[in-house]
């Protein structure tokens, strides 16, 4: 009887365990997307949503595309275009490509591009809703494919695929500096190969207006200094692009940023001309009049004519750093701001884009800007771009509107991929989330000084020693930050800023405040003076509110985002290398799951051989720069001049500009900073294989390859110099590769001493600390990216 009921017992005990281990199967476990073998070994970018990889290989001396009836000359064309170095021919192995809805023409911005792609040893099946996602499924298959000896292999597979977002774009300032058509079509190969599908297309500015009116010839007679797009070349590249999938979103900036309308049209500005087009950069004067009726009637004219030309249905009217200067200078403009009961400069831009909006209505066109068109008296059919910070965008969609992000995502910065891949749209880098303390508080007014400049801000501290919390307030963001840690009398913390990691150093004296905020290399000193806290009377802290995360419908309203290249130090030969191969991992961003978006080591593994991939495919980045070397070089070896180059990186946001003494749109940009890249993989991959070195016990790992790169940055310096002799001088060449050779020396040293486990003394580390500092200055707009790497080994 006993042993039927411990029978029984451990029967039922195992009958529950079966039946919860179906249950967590069927309803609880979620497998990964992509497995963890599988992500270490694709080479793909962007990742899809969902890949298996199988243990077998297609492979075929000869491929033939079947496509079905739905299947229209967008996917013929781009299979062709896939094919083109592959062994085509009409009996080979088929790659077969079914397509569910015809295209209707016009691409929308919320088309479906989902898709399947199944490889197997015997054939190749792609399925996709619409032509857009058979598109992107041929890219895919693209990455995937290998010939070899006249023979296509693909590794089998199966993946299900769909982006994360439906606007994944580029913005490509033409205007600054000009950008031909046939950079911007390799610029269009380039986003189709990493899936993006939005080309923005930056027309207008102070400096020149880039594109042929038949309605007003002035414009680009007068305002383009001979360059410019005419409407047949803008026809071919909305054509090239549609070919590929791709959208083409004009700009024309408005009212600010205008002075090249006003060349030919002065009536049409503020205040009277005549005018000229900038050669200067910056925030200048010019803008049009927004209560002149002649305004709209010009307006009403030249949108008729571009809507014919740009078939897609939106038009981007800028609306970004309006100078209000030229309106307050002027009287009519005042009174008409009086009758309408505007209470300020940002009421009568609203007026002004209202009418804008209604215009662009009336040819079928939607309007979107840059964010300093937020505004109530809009409505929610806009689009916003963020560029400033991520704050506009949730406000946007907060408040019913649509938003695409860009804050975090400016080429022109300079920054590395992996900054750039740490962006997301939904999640704001400088959220909210301390808990104040309104019994222990205090509060300071601060200048940041930034060169010439300064900047005002507040700083609110909360708690004592122990828990020392607080927040920034800039320009109306806030940035909280938490963990300040305390040193003798100086305190210290991080804050997570839209322009990258921010070190903080406080020191409180009295009711004084000093200390300063380091972002990279670039340090700023603070000051400030203390305007409130619990011990003074009559003052209360500042209202603090959470940052309330968006719900999933405020997600849906975020489109997705842009990659912004300005070009105010970007020249036709330099702005694919500005552009490529960093972009891929923005483009990524924007396509694949958050969830497969976190290791950037991985991204960085595909992110390299995504720029070969690039390359192979026409992207004119590295013989581009291999001409700018070349011509400092004259007529000798280059060797040495790239074995620098190859250590450097342009200096980071705006530093480049502090480096001219008067930067126009005449300054040559032929440096070594416009050649180098913004992010060095050489040094990348030194300062990786320092860490790893470090972390050995024995300090044996990656020793002999760090000690041959230090010695060959040593004998370095003696080619460069016999290139100076030879009178190829540049500015900063000289001091940058002694830099580099005393760095290297340095390097070596200290590489030598790890392995040994010796230890420098006092007055060695200070010396050594001298040079590497030295040693980290830049130097005509350059910076040697090596130096972190060197300074690790002094540890």
């Amino acid at each position: 009887m006993i042993k039927r009921i411990i029978f029984w017992f451990f029967g039922v005990l195992l009958t529950l365990i079966l039946l919860a281990g179906i249950y967590f199967f069927f309803f609880m476990y979620k497998p990964p997307l992509i497995s963890a073998k599988d992500l270490a070994t694709t080479n793909l970018m962007p990742l899809p949503a969902k890949m298996k990889m199988k243990n077998s290989v297609f492979e075929a001396s000869e491929i033939v595309f079947r496509l079905n009836k739905n299947c229209g000359e967008l996917v013929k064309i781009s299979a062709a275009r896939i094919g083109e170095t592959w062994p085509v021919a009409e009996k080979g192995e088929k790659i077969e490509i079914d397509v569910e809805e015809t295209s209707e023409g016009i691409r929308k911005p919320l088309e479906d591009e989902s898709y399947s792609l199944e490889v197997s040893s015997q054939k190749i099946q792609i399925k996709a809703k619409t032509e857009y996602g058979a598109v992107w499924a041929l890219e895919t298959l693209a990455q995937l494919a290998q010939v070899e000896g006249g023979e296509i292999k693909v590794p089998a597979c199966k993946i299900s695929d769909s982006p994360r977002y439906s606007w994944r774009g580029i913005m490509v300032d033409v205007c600054r500096h000009w950008i031909p058509k046939d950079v911007v079509l390799r610029i269009i190969d380039g986003m189709s190969a990493v899936k993006m599908n939005v080309l923005h297309l930056h027309l207008s500015e102070y400096q020149a207006f880039r594109i042929e009116s038949k309605t007003y010839t002035k414009l680009q007679q007068l305002g383009s200094d001979g360059n410019y797009f005419t409407q047949d070349e803008i026809k071919e590249i909305v054509d090239y692009a549609k070919d590929r999938g791709i959208r083409v979103v004009p700009e024309f900036d408005l009212p600010g940023h205008s002075t090249s309308w006003f060349v030919g049209y002065p009536e049409l500005a503020a205040m009277p001309g005549p005018y000229c087009t900038d050669t200067i950069f910056g925030v200048l004067n010019p803008v049009f009049d927004p209560t002149n009726e002649d305004v709209y009637f010009f307006l009403d004219n030249f949108f008729k004519d571009m809507s014919r030309i740009f078939p897609d249905e939106y038009i981007h009217i800028g609306g970004d750093e309006v100078n209000t200067h030229d309106w307050e200078a002027n009287p009519r403009i005042k009174k008409f701001m009086e009758d309408k009961d505007f209470a300020d400069f940002e009421e009568l831009q609203a007026y002004f884009n209202r009418r804008l909006q209604s215009i662009l209505e009336k040819y079928g066109k939607k309007m979107i800007g840059w964010d300093e068109i937020l505004n109530p008296a809009l409505d929610t059919t806009i689009v916003v771009q963020s560029w400033r910070s991520q704050k506009s965008l949730w406000e946007a969609v907060k408040n019913n509107g649509k938003a695409i992000l860009s804050a975090g995502w400016y080429l022109d910065h300079k920054l590395p991929a992996g900054k750039h891949y740490s962006v997301d749209p939904e999640v704001l880098p400088n959220a909210v989330t301390i808990e104040p303390d309104t019994t222990n508080w205090r509060m300071y007014d601060v200048e940041l000084k930034m060169g010439e400049s300064n900047i005002p801000l507040q700083l609110t501290f909360y708690g004592d020693d122990t828990n020392m919390r607080g927040f920034v307030s800039l320009m109306g963001s806030l940035m909280a930050f938490e963990n300040v840690s305390k040193n003798e009398d100086e305190y210290s913390c991080k804050i997570n800023s839209d322009y990258g990691e921010l070190t903080c150093i406080f020191r409180f004296e009295g009711e004084k405040l000093s200390g300063s905020f380091g972002l990279g290399v670039i340090k700023m000193a603070i000051s400030g003076e203390k305007i409130g806290g619990n011990d003074i009377a009559g003052t209360v802290p500042p209202k603090v509110e959470k940052t309330v995360p968006l719900t999933e419908t405020e997600k849906a309203r975020i489109l997705g985002g842009e990659a912004c290249i300005w070009a105010e130090v970007v020249t036709a030969q330099n702005i694919e290398s500005r552009i490529w191969p960093r972009t891929a991992a923005i483009a990524e961003k924007l396509w694949s799951p958050a969830s497969l978006t976190k290791d950037v080591d991985n991204m960085y593994r595909r992110l390299k051989l995504m720029d070969n991939y690039l390359v192979e495919n026409g992207a004119a980045y590295k013989t581009n720069q291999i001409k700018m070397v070349q011509k400092m070089a004259g007529d000798n070896d280059i060797s040495a001049l790239m074995n620098l180059v190859d250590v450097l990186e342009e200096v980071k946001f705006y530093n480049r500009l502090s480096s001219f003494s008067n930067l126009t749109v005449n300054t040559p940009l032929e440096g070594l900073a416009d050649a180098a890249m913004p992010e060095s993989f050489t040094a990348l991959e030194f300062n990786k294989m320092v860490d790893e070195f470090l972390a050995d016990s024995l300090k044996e790992k990656n020793y002999l390859v760090l000690e041959s790169m230090l010695n060959n940055w040593i004998t370095n310096y003696e080619a460069v110099e016999q290139l100076l002799q030879a009178g190829n001088q540049r500015e900063g060449l000289e001091s940058l590769s002694a830099k580099l050779k005393q760095a290297a020396q340095c390097g070596v040293k200290m590489l030598k001493a790890a392995r040994a486990k010796e230890n420098f003394g006092d007055e060695e580390k200070a010396r050594i600390t001298e040079i590497l500092n030295f040693a980290q200055e830049p130097e005509a707009g350059a910076e040697i990216a090596v130096i972190g790497g060197i300074r690790k080994l002094l540890q």
